[in-house]
C-alpha cells in the first residue's frame, strides 16, 4: 500500500485543528521536533488507528481527546491492486466509512469493517504494521547485551514471527483440548463397554430362565383361578340363600310391627274411652253414668285393655329378637360382598397376568428393551471408536505442528535466513558509520565482538560506543523489515539519536535520507534534540499551547 494523505483532530493530546499530512510520489525525510510530551509520538499512532481502528500502543478509549471527544481520522491510500481507498472514522461517537474509487462500500457491524480493511484493502496484519511502522532505539537498547531468547522476541515482534508462537500456543492448546476429549472419550468407552456386558448378561440370563419360569407361573394362576373360582361360586350361593333369608326376616319384621301398632292403637283408644268414664260419664252421649249396664262396658273396657296390653309385651319381644336377627343377616351379606369383591379381583388379576404370559407381552417388552439397550451401547462404542481415531489423527497433526512452530521448527528456518542477511548489513553499516569494532551474532544470537584480531565482551565497549553499535542494530534492522515488506511508503522512527556525538549524528541522518531515496520512502524522524536541518526536506514543530498539541512547518 502506498499512503497518499493522512488527517486527525482530537487525537491524544491533540485539539479540535485537523492535523493533515499529504505525500508526493518522492522520497522525503521529515524531521519532527518538539518537547517532551509535546504529542510527537501521537503521529504515528494516529496513523494506525486512522487504518486499523486500534493503537499499537494504547488502549482504544484512550485515544479520544479527553476533553472535546471526538476524534477523527482520515487517511487515503493506494492499495496493492490499484483501488484508490479512502477510509474515515470517529471515535466517541463511533462511526466508520470507506470509499473505494469514490463509491461507498459500506459494512454491518465494526468488526466486519476492520476485517474487511486489514484482509482486503491493506493486507498487512495489524501486529506487523503496528511494530514495523515506527521503531525506537528504546526497543534496541542494550539489544547485544540482552539474553538469546530476549533478542529473539524483538526479532519476532518486529517480522511478524510471535504470529508463530501465537499458533504454537494454540496449536498447544488445541492438543491439550484433543487430549481431554480423548481421556473423556476413552472414559465413556470403557463405561459402555462394561454396561454392554452387564446387559448380555441379564439378556442371557432373561432368555435362559424365561420358559422355565413362564411355565410354572401359568400353572400357579390356573391353580389360583380355579380354587377362587370355586369359592366365588359359593360365595354367590350363600349370598342367594342369606338375602332370601333376610327378606324372609324383613317380611316378618314388618308383620310384627304392625300389630303391635294395631295394639298400641287399640290401647290408646280403650284409654281415651276410659278417661271419659272416670268422670262418670258416658263416652257416647256423656251423661252421668247411674246403671248397671254402663258400668259393665267400663269393666268390659279395661279387660280389654289388660288383654292388649298382654298381647304387647310379646309382640315388643319377637321385634327386638327379629332385628337382632336381620342385623346379623345384613352384616353377613356385607361380608360375602367384600369377599365376593375381593375374588372378583384376584380372579381378574390372575387373568391378566395369565393372558400376559400367554402372550409373551412382558417376557417379549424385557427383551426387546434389553436387546434396544445393547443395540444403542453398540452403536456409542462403534461412534466412541471412530471419535477416539480422529482424535488420535487430530493429536498427531498437533503433536507435527508442534515440532514445525516450535523455536527449532520453522523458526530456526527463518532465524537461519534473517541472522545472515542482518550480519551482512551491520558490517556494512559499521563501515558507514566508522565503527572501529567488528561485531556480529552467531545463529544463537549471541554477539561475537572482535577488535585487532581479538574477542571481547560487550561490557568492555564505553558507553558511547554501546548506544552506537544499538542504533547500528536498529538501522540494520530497518533494513530487513524494507526487505521483507515493501508495501509500507512511511517509516516513523523515534528518539534514535539519544547521546550520539555530532559527527555520528551527522553520518545517521544521512545514512536514513539515502536509506528514503533508495526505498522510495517518507521517513519521520522525531526528535527533541536539535539535528541537522539541512539534511531534512521537511521540517515539523510539535509544541503544546492552550492544552493542545498543534503541528507547524517551520
Amino acid at each position: 500500500m502506498k499512503i497518499k494523505e493522512f488527517a486527525f483532530k482530537n487525537i491524544c493530546s491533540y485539539g479540535n485543528k485537523v492535523q493533515t499530512f499529504k505525500f508526493s510520489d518522492e522520497p522525503n525525510l521529515i524531521l519532527v521536533q518538539g518537547t517532551n510530551g509535546s504529542g510527537k509520538s501521537s503521529i504515528s499512532d494516529a496513523l494506525t488507528v486512522s487504518i486499523y481502528g486500534k493503537s499499537g500502543i494504547r488502549k482504544i478509549k484512550e485515544i479520544p481527546n479527553r476533553i472535546n471527544k471526538n476524534a477523527y481520522t482520515l487517511v487515503k491510500f493506494t492499495a496493492n491492486n490499484g483501488d484508490e481507498v479512502e477510509i474515515e472514522r470517529g471515535l466517541e461517537p463511533n462511526f466508520s466509512k470507506i470509499l473505494i474509487n469514490g463509491n461507498d462500500y459500506n459494512l454491518p457491524d465494526k468488526r466486519r469493517v476492520d476485517e474487511f480493511i486489514e484482509e482486503e484493502l491493506v493486507k498487512i496484519p495489524f501486529n506487523v504494521f503496528s511494530n514495523t511502522i515506527s521503531l525506537s532505539v528504546n526497543d534496541f537498547k542494550s539489544f547485544v547485551k540482552l539474553s538469546p531468547a530476549d533478542k529473539r522476541k524483538i526479532i519476532d515482534k518486529i517480522f511478524g514471527l510471535d504470529l508463530v508462537n501465537d499458533m504454537n500456543q494454540l496449536v498447544k492448546e488445541d492438543a491439550k483440548t484433543v487430549k481431554g476429549k480423548q481421556f473423556a472419550s476413552q472414559t465413556a468407552l470403557t463405561k459402555n463397554q462394561h454396561l454392554l456386558e452387564q446387559a448380555v448378561q441379564q439378556l442371557l440370563a432373561l432368555q435362559q430362565d424365561l420358559t422355565q419360569e413362564k411355565e410354572s407361573r401359568i400353572i400357579q394362576l390356573t391353580d389360583i383361578l380355579t380354587r377362587a373360582t370355586s369359592k366365588q361360586d359359593e360365595v354367590k350361593l350363600s349370598y342367594t340363600d342369606l338375602k332370601t333369608e333376610l327378606d324372609s326376616t324383613k317380611n316378618r319384621l314388618k308383620t310384627a310391627r304392625e300389630s303391635k301398632s294395631s295394639c298400641t292403637f287399640n290401647i290408646a283408644e280403650i284409654d281415651k274411652k276410659l278417661a271419659i268414664y272416670a268422670k262418670n260419664k258416658c263416652p257416647h252421649c256423656l251423661s252421668d253414668l247411674t246403671d248397671t249396664v254402663h258400668i259393665g262396658i267400663k269393666q268390659q273396657l279395661e279387660d280389654n285393655k289388660a288383654n292388649f296390653q298382654e298381647e304387647l309385651l310379646p309382640i315388643a319381644t319377637k321385634i327386638l329378637e327379629i332385628e337382632a336377627g336381620a342385623r346379623d343377616l345384613e352384616a353377613s351379606q356385607e361380608k360375602f360382598r367384600n369377599d365376593h369383591a375381593k375374588l372378583s379381583s384376584a380372579i381378574d388379576s390372575a387373568k391378566r397376568e395369565l393372558d400376559s404370559l400367554t402372550q409373551s407381552q412382558d417376557s417379549e417388552k424385557q427383551t426387546q428393551y434389553l436387546q434396544k439397550i445393547i443395540d444403542q451401547l453398540n452403536e456409542d462404542i462403534e461412534s466412541t471408536n471412530t471419535d477416539l481415531g480422529e482424535l488420535d489423527k487430530e493429536l498427531s497433526v498437533n503433536q507435527e505442528l508442534e515440532v514445525i512452530l516450535s523455536d527449532n521448527g520453522m523458526k530456526r528456518i527463518l532465524m537461519n535466513q534473517i541472522i545472515p542477511l542482518l550480519n551482512k548489513n551491520i558490517l556494512r553499516t559499521s563501515k558507514m558509520l566508522e565503527f572501529k569494532f567488528a561485531f556480529e551474532f552467531d545463529l544463537e544470537f549471541n554477539p561475537i565482538i572482535t577488535h585487532l584480531g581479538m574477542q571481547i565482551s560487550p561490557e568492555s565497549l564505553s558507553a558511547g560506543e554501546q548506544k552506537k553499535m544499538n542504533l547500528i542494530v536498529l538501522l540494520c534492522i530497518l533494513e530487513l523489515i524494507k526487505m521483507k515488506n515493501n508495501k509500507i511508503n512511511l517509516l516513523f522512527l523515534d528518539e534514535i539519536f539519544s547521546s550520539l556525538d555530532s559527527v555520528s549524528i551527522y553520518k545517521v541522518v544521512d545514512l536514513l535520507k539515502t536509506f528514503a531515496k533508495k526505498h522510495n520512502m517518507t521517513v519521520f524522524v522525531i526528535s527533541h534534540d536539535p539535528l541537522p536541518e539541512e539534511f531534512f526536506d521537511i521540517k515539523l514543530f510539535v509544541e503544546n499551547k492552550d492544552h493542545f498539541s498543534d503541528i507547524r512547518v517551520n
